[in-house]
């Protein structure tokens, strides 16, 4: 004898419904958590351009001292603590990029803030340079997103930054922003890059993966005091 299996139709919407309430609140609580990240980030942003502001001003104080013997070593503590806490940002915003559920507008934004906070970072450093004479190494990294091979030299630049630490300046610059930041051409222009990866390490270009052991003699080479490397 064959039983004839009834099928419930209205489990079956049921169990639509179900699971398009749970897509749905799985995305609104992933938007959620994007804007409040996204509103960290902001803040951590306006906290930057106020020290920017503020790093400016304790320039144009201490170089107009005659003093620069004690006002020197002030700037440059002040220069480095400042970078490294670009740098600390700069790395939750890789993060929050790498998985925002954000539009596009909104991730353009602020990417853009933090490109122009690295520029700015990046500019600065190389006045206090001229100015006090610092022992510090200023490196520009340009990349995007559709470099496969970039990467690579982002891991070698980390390992350099945690060997040297405050001593060297690394300011990652994402030309992916070139639509929306002008900035960005004029940097390329200048420096005449035309591939990706590139560095510019003290105004001179290397591009290409540049491997462990050629980065350490370039940056070592650059450094006044030969016992920081």
């Amino acid at each position: 004898m064959v039983v004839e299996r009834k099928i419930s139709k209205e489990k079956y919407i049921l169990a639509a419904i179900l699971t398009t309430l749970l897509f749905v609140l799985g995305v609104a609580l992933g938007m959620l958590v994007d804007n409040e990240r996204l509103r960290g980030l902001e803040q951590t942003n306006r906290y930057q351009e106020l020290d920017f502001r503020s790093l400016q001003f304790q320039y144009l104080y201490l170089t107009s001292l005659e003093d620069e013997k004690n006002s020197c070593p002030v700037l440059r503590a002040t220069l480095q603590r400042t970078v490294r806490d670009l740098s600390e940002s700069l790395d939750k915003y890789q993060n929050f990029k790498d998985d925002t559920q954000l539009n596009d507008e909104d991730y353009q934004v602020l990417g853009r803030r933090y490109l122009l906070d690295n520029l700015n970072y990046w500019l600065f450093a190389s006045k206090s340079k001229k100015a006090c004479g610092l022992d510090v190494v200023s490196i520009l990294y340009f990349y995007n997103d559709k470099c496969t091979i970039c990467p690579d030299q982002g891991v070698i630049l980390t390992y350099f930054k945690t060997v040297h630490g405050d001593k060297l300046l690394v300011f990652p610059i994402d030309t992916g922003f070139s639509s929306s930041e002008p900035i960005i051409d004029i940097f390329l222009n200048r420096f005449n890059v035309t591939t990706y990866p590139t560095i510019i390490v003290e105004n001179k270009k290397f591009e290409g993966v540049i491997g462990r052991n050629q980065l350490r003699q370039i940056i070592c080479s650059n450094f006044k005091n030969e016992s920081s490397c």
